[in-house]
C-alpha cells in the first residue's frame, strides 16, 4: 500500500505543477526529459517551493531534480498499468480531491470572509467609501547645500531649465538622496522620510507646494534645501479589494463594541515605565567612543551594530531588544545597575553613554519612552478589534453553514425516522464553552488540540493579547512562528515571531529553541514554502 501512497502523491504533485497561472512569468529551461514528459525550470521552482525550510537545506539541487523525476516516472507508469482505474486508487483520490475542495472553500469563502457574503462588503463599502479615502502622496526631490549661496546657485539652474536630478548629484551635500539623484520618494505626509519628519518647516512646504514647484531655500541646522514636489497619481479612494478583510472585521467588531470592551478592561491596558531600546557590544571602549560619535551623527544605529556587533543576536536584529520595563535585563548581558539607570536617564530618540560589562563595551540607543498610565484606546484598538474577531468569527461561520445547508435543502433523519434538526451540542452533550470565559491553560488546550493551522494561531495570539505575563505566554509565541514558518511555509513571519519571542522574553526557555529555528531559517535564506513532498516521496524510494 505503501507504493501506492507514493503513485498518489506523485500524482497529485504532478496536477499541482500543472495549475499554473496564465500570467505566471516561468522559466522554459528544460531540466530534464523523459518519454511523454520534460521537467522546466519552472517545473523545478514549483516543486522546490513545497520543500519546508528544515528539509531544503539537506538536499541539493541535483537530488531535487532527481526526486522530481522519480515522481514523475512513477505517475507516467501508474498511468500506464491504469492504476488511475482501480476501484480503490480511484476511491483515494476522488477523496484527497475532495478533501482539497473542502479545505479551499471553507479558506476562501469562508474563514476569509468570516462568515460575510460579498455582498454585504460591497453596500458597506458603498454606503462609508470616505473611510476610505486615501491620503494625498507626494514625489519629492530634495538638495542639500553647505551655503545659502550654493542653494540659490542649485536653484537658479534648475529654474533656467537644467534637470533637477542632475544638479542634485553634482551639489548636493545629503549622500541619501544625492545617491538617487535627489528623488527622496513617494509618500504620504504620515509616511514621510526620517529627515522630513524631524525637520517640519520641510513637510510643512512640501505638501503646501504646487505640484511641479520649486521650493524657495530652506534654512535648517543641516544646512540650505531646495525642494521639487510632484503630486502622485493615485486612485482617492482604497479599491473594495484592498479593504474587504477590514470591513468585514468593522461589521462583526463595531466601533461600540471595542469602546464598551476597553471601559470595562481598563486594567489591562495599564502600563509601567518602559523604554524601546536597541543595543551592541564591541570589544574596547576607544572603538565604543567612536561609533557612538558616529551614531550621534545620524548614522544608522541598526546599521552600525549589524556591522560591529560582537554577539550574534544583535547583529542578526540590528541590536533590537524590544521594550525594557524597570528592573529588566538584557538576556546576553545580564543584570547591571550602570545600563538600567543610564536606560532611564537617556531620552527618547538619543544614545545613551558607553557602559563596560562582562560581555564588552555596550551601546544604546533609547528609541521611544512610555510612561505609566493607562493606554490610550486609539493605541490599543486594533489588538482589542483582533481580540473580539476571534469569538465572534464563530458565530457568523456557523451562520454562514447554516445558510449553506438551507441551500441544499440538509435535514436530519433521526433513529425513529422523523425529520428535523438536533440541537448544536458538543460530544458530551455539553455545550461549547465560550473562549473569552477560558484561563490561559484551557485556550493552550485547545490550540493543541486543533488541526487547524490558522485556527490554532488565533487561539495562541488570544492568549498572548489576554494574558501575556503568564507562564504560557512565551511557549504560546514560540508556537506562532513554529506554525508559520513549518505549517504554513511562511518563513518571514515566522521569523518575526522567534524574533519577538526573544526579545520580549529573554529569560524564557524557549529562547534557545527559537535561536536554534532561525539559524535552520538562515542557512536557507530563500528556503521555500511547502508541505514536505521530498519527505513522503523518499519514504519508498
Amino acid at each position: 500500500m505503501k507504493s501506492l501512497f507514493i503513485v498518489l502523491a506523485g500524482c497529485l504533485i504532478v496536477s499541482i505543477m500543472a495549475c499554473k497561472s496564465p500570467d505566471q512569468s516561468v522559466s522554459d529551461e528544460v531540466m530534464a526529459t523523459g518519454k511523454g514528459f520534460e521537467i522546466t525550470r519552472a517545473d523545478f521552482d514549483e516543486y522546490a517551493k513545497r520543500v519546508p525550510p528544515y528539509a531544503r537545506a539537506q538536499y541539493s539541487d541535483e537530488e531535487i531534480l532527481d526526486r522530481l523525476i522519480k515522481s514523475e516516472v512513477l505517475y507516467h507508469e501508474a498511468m500506464r498499468i491504469g492504476l488511475d482505474r482501480d476501484p480503490e486508487v480511484r476511491k483515494r483520490i476522488d477523496d484527497t480531491i475532495r478533501q482539497i475542495l473542502q479545505r479551499e472553500y471553507y479558506t476562501r469563502e469562508m474563514e476569509q470572509k468570516m462568515g460575510i457574503p460579498d455582498d454585504i462588503v460591497e453596500a458597506y463599502y458603498n454606503e462609508s467609501k470616505d473611510e476610505f479615502l486615501q491620503p494625498e502622496e507626494r514625489k519629492c526631490w530634495h538638495i542639500l547645500c553647505r551655503t545659502r549661496e550654493d542653494a540659490e546657485s542649485a536653484r537658479s539652474e534648475i529654474e533656467k531649465g537644467a534637470d533637477f536630478r542632475d544638479v542634485a548629484k553634482r551639489m548636493s551635500i545629503d549622500e541619501k538622496t544625492r545617491a538617487t539623484n535627489g528623488l527622496m520618494g513617494i509618500f504620504p505626509r504620515d509616511e514621510a522620510p526620517s529627515l522630513l519628519k524631524e525637520y517640519p518647516v520641510l513637510l510643512d512646504t512640501l505638501f503646501l507646494m504646487q505640484p511641479g514647484s520649486l521650493s524657495s531655500v530652506i534654512e535648517t541646522d543641516l544646512g540650505f534645501h531646495v525642494l521639487k514636489a510632484n503630486l502622485a497619481k493615485r486612485m482617492p479612494y482604497q479599491s473594495l479589494s484592498e479593504v474587504a478583510e477590514e470591513i468585514r472585521a468593522k461589521i462583526l467588531v463595531p466601533d461600540s463594541l471595542i469602546e464598551q470592551y476597553y471601559k470595562d478592561n481598563e486594567q489591562r491596558y495599564q502600563v509601567d515605565d518602559r523604554a524601546l531600546v536597541r543595543y551592541f557590544t564591541v570589544d574596547s571602549r576607544d572603538k565604543a567612543e567612536a561609533l557612538r560619535e558616529r551614531i550621534l551623527a545620524g548614522e544608522s544605529f541598526s546599521d552600525i551594530a549589524k556591522a560591529e556587533s560582537m554577539d550574534d543576536k544583535s547583529r542578526r536584529t540590528g541590536g533590537s531588544v524590544g521594550w525594557l520595563v524597570s528592573g529588566s535585563a538584557i538576556r546576553e548581558i545580564g543584570e547591571n545597575k550602570a545600563f538600567e539607570t543610564a536606560v532611564w536617564e537617556t531620552g527618547e530618540g538619543s544614545a545613551g553613554p558607553v557602559i563596560a560589562t562582562d560581555k564588552g563595551y555596550l551601546l544604546f540607543t533609547v528609541e521611544e519612552r512610555e510612561y505609566a498610565g493607562l493606554r490610550p484606546m486609539a493605541e490599543v484598538e486594533e489588538s482589542i478589534r483582533s481580540h473580539l474577531l476571534v469569538n465572534a468569527k464563530v458565530p457568523a461561520i456557523e451562520s454562514a453553514f447554516e445558510a449553506l445547508k438551507k441551500q441544499y435543502e440538509v435535514r436530519i433523519i433521526s433513529e425513529d425516522g422523523s425529520r428535523g434538526p438536533k440541537s448544536k451540542r458538543s460530544a458530551d452533550g455539553a455545550k461549547p464553552q465560550d473562549r473569552d470565559t477560558m484561563n490561559e491553560e484551557e485556550l493552550f488546550s485547545l490550540a493543541q488540540e486543533m488541526t487547524n493551522p490558522n485556527q490554532r494561531l488565533d487561539v495562541y495570539r488570544e492568549l498572548l493579547q489576554r494574558f501575556p505575563e503568564s507562564k504560557r505566554a512565551d511557549e504560546s509565541q514560540f508556537m506562532i512562528g513554529f506554525v508559520l514558518s513549518e505549517e504554513l511555509g511562511d518563513t518571514s513571519s515566522g521569523r518575526k515571531a522567534y524574533e519577538t519571542l526573544i526579545s520580549t522574553y529573554p529569560e524564557s526557555e524557549w529562547v534557545d529553541d527559537a535561536e536554534a529555528m532561525l539559524s535552520v531559517l538562515d542557512s536557507a535564506p530563500s528556503a521555500p514554502e511547502g508541505n514536505g513532498e521530498i519527505s513522503e516521496a523518499s519514504a519508498g524510494t
